[in-house]
């Protein structure tokens, strides 16, 4: 092989490289932010279930008790001290609402996930994407 080749070759390298990392990372970190989202909605959809099922079985459910509940059902992928839930009342159970006479319960669940890689994830502001989890049941 000549100079000029070997040269050549690493100023590919040098260009190839770069480009090929960064594509590989934000693959591994858009994987992560699915496989939050999924889990996000899993634990959304159980703990509406289970109110559902089983609204207030010990008497003293509220805003405390229902927050650690629904996010309790995230780890281990994600942190619970990141996750919140949303529309509740006062007492900390899920407020409903009456759509065409049939009584509906909205659970939201939201996530504060932590962006790593920054550049793969558009919206991400201080590298932090926020991501919500609704569910509606009746």
């Amino acid at each position: 092989m000549q100079r000029g080749m070997r040269g050549a070759a690493l100023v590919e390298a040098a260009i190839v490289f770069p480009t090929l990392m960064l594509f590989l990372l934000s693959i591994v970190q858009w994987g992560y932010l699915i496989a939050a989202s999924m889990v996000l909605n899993d634990a959304a959809a159980t703990a509406a279930r289970s109110y559902i099922t089983n609204p207030d079985p010990t008497g003293t459910w509220n805003a405390t008790t229902w927050k650690s509940f629904a996010c309790g059902l995230a780890p281990p992928l994600l942190d619970t001290a990141k996750c919140n839930v949303a529309d509740v009342t006062a007492q900390g159970l899920p407020a409903p609402t009456v759509i065409n006479g049939v009584t509906v319960y909205q659970f939201t669940i939201t996530y504060n996930f932590p962006v790593t890689f920054s550049l793969a994830v558009p919206n991400a502001s201080g590298g932090v994407l926020a991501l919500s989890a609704k569910i509606k049941m009746k």
